[in-house]
């Protein structure tokens, strides 16, 4: 579930599937199948006792999942494809908005090309109420992936045999681009040093 595209409605559908994935281990737990946990197939077939236990385990992790994440994503699922679904729960203005939107057919294709925060960004200005909405629904971040790269990076910069640096911005800045490198541009633009 990490992911520079990654937001909340694609990780709720990941979360959501896994919950899916649950509720078919504990059908196959109740008919005595352990194919899925591999370690204790040994162990756990005809032991009643921990059969109940890897029951009771998976029941609890699939309650925990729903508590924390809810069950869908239904509600907002104009935010994903406009182009179908369209929320009785918006409010009055939005959804006459919405249907003007799924009126374009280029904005369809569009939709298919680029990431969905960049298509709701870049329709901002034609439909600025139900694109708000949209972008507020997909910014907050459902990953810390980019703080995980960032210290991941750091740590890679600052070893023992580099412990001294005193600032590592620039180093930070050269490793985590959000542009792609063009090095070899970069040295072919630069006579290579000869030998005399």
């Amino acid at each position: 579930m990490q992911g520079r595209n990654e937001n909340i409605l694609t990780s709720t559908e990941k979360i959501q599937g896994f919950v899916n994935k649950l509720n078919l281990w504990i059908q196959r737990i109740e008919n005595g199948s352990f194919e899925m946990f591999s370690t204790v197939w040994s162990l756990a077939s005809g032991n009643k006792m921990m059969m109940d236990l890897i029951k009771e385990h998976l029941q609890i992790l699939q309650l925990t999942f729903k508590k924390y994440f809810g069950d869908s994503v239904e509600d907002v699922d104009w935010v994903r494809n406009s182009f179908v679904a369209i929320s009785a729960s918006l409010p009055i203005h939005l959804p006459e908005e919405l249907a003007e939107l799924k009126a374009g057919g280029t904005l369809k294709l569009k939709l298919l090309e680029v990431p969905l925060n960049t298509f709701w960004l870049t329709i901002k200005s034609e439909y600025p109420a139900i694109s708000e909405m949209a972008v507020n629904m997909l910014l907050p971040f459902s990953t810390t992936y980019l703080c995980e790269l960032g210290f991941s990076t750091l740590t890679e910069i600052k070893t023992s045999k580099r412990e001294r640096l005193r600032s590592v911005d620039e180093e930070i800045r050269v490793a985590l681009p959000t542009i792609p490198r063009r090095i070899s541009r970069l040295c072919a633009a630069k006579q290579a040093q000869i030998s005399h």
